[in-house]
């Protein structure tokens, strides 16, 4: 398990990099997220951020997966040569790495913000603006700690679909989102203080209603409870930087 935090590590730090290990066959290292497509071959969709159209790859890895279904999430390390487009648009990759990101919904009924949940834990969103959209896909990376034996964690996200709020400064109108986390382990052994999971959240609907009223644009901030209040009786909540994407730039 602290051979596969560590790794984590390294893959969040190598996400904002185009790629590297350069070769003289002109192939490259990238790290990215990945979406499944299963026309016209099994594929993964995947987008380092700086590439707004992204870049489908395949591989025997990819066709092999077995279950593999439209939209599922991964986080994806290959090795390929992305300077010439095949005729399918499907580029051979070599995979060195494939992690499957659990996938949640985004609920449009706000969570009751000021009840106090059993098995609740306390995450932070340090690397918030590593977050991107890819084929309707919200990845956000979640900070955990302690981390304990065998554990289990629940994400929910949660919004009211009818409430914008008004930045003042800006202007910008935008949606609170509610981000909650429970776990649940038959241990209390502790291996590790601190490790960081990638998540995916299903935006499909989200994205569709802001494109039917006429936006061009999506705005919003996560909030999450950092710890209880002096009585217990409730949360404290942190609150992320805005989100901000133009609709347009999302690839259908």
């Amino acid at each position: 398990m602290k051979s596969i935090t560590l790794s984590l590590i390294v893959w969040i730090v190598s996400l904002s990099l185009f790629s590297c290990m350069g070769s003289d066959t002109e192939k490259h290292t990238y790290y990215r997220y990945g979406v499944a497509v299963l026309q016209p071959v099994p594929a993964l969709y995947t987008n380092d951020g700086n590439n707004r159209e992204g870049d489908f790859i395949t591989s025997p890895a990819i066709e092999s997966l077995v279950g593999l279904k439209e939209g599922d999430c991964f986080q994806v390390e290959f090795i390929a040569g992305l300077d010439e487009l095949p005729a399918n648009k499907t580029y051979q990759a070599e995979l060195t790495r494939l992690d499957t990101v659990p996938l949640w919904p985004l609920h449009t009924e706000l969570t009751d913000t000021a009840g106090v949940w059993a098995e609740e834990e306390y995450i932070k969103l340090t690397s918030f603006s590593k977050s991107r959209i890819i084929r309707n896909r919200f990845f956000l990376l979640t900070d955990h700690s302690p981390l304990i034996d065998q554990e289990k964690h629940t994400l929910d996200l949660s919004y009211d679909p009818e409430e914008l709020q008004l930045d003042t400064l800006s202007g910008i109108k935008y949606y609170n989102l509610f981000l909650r986390s429970t776990r649940h382990s038959e241990t209390t052994d502790t291996i590790g203080t601190k490790w960081v999971q990638a998540n995916a959240f299903d935006f499909a609907p989200f994205i569709r209603r802001q494109k039917e009223v006429g936006a061009d644009s999506l705005y919003f901030r996560i909030n999450y409870p950092s710890k209880l209040n002096a009585n217990k009786s409730g949360y404290l909540w942190e609150r992320t930087g805005m989100f901000a994407v133009k609709l347009s730039e999302l690839p259908e």
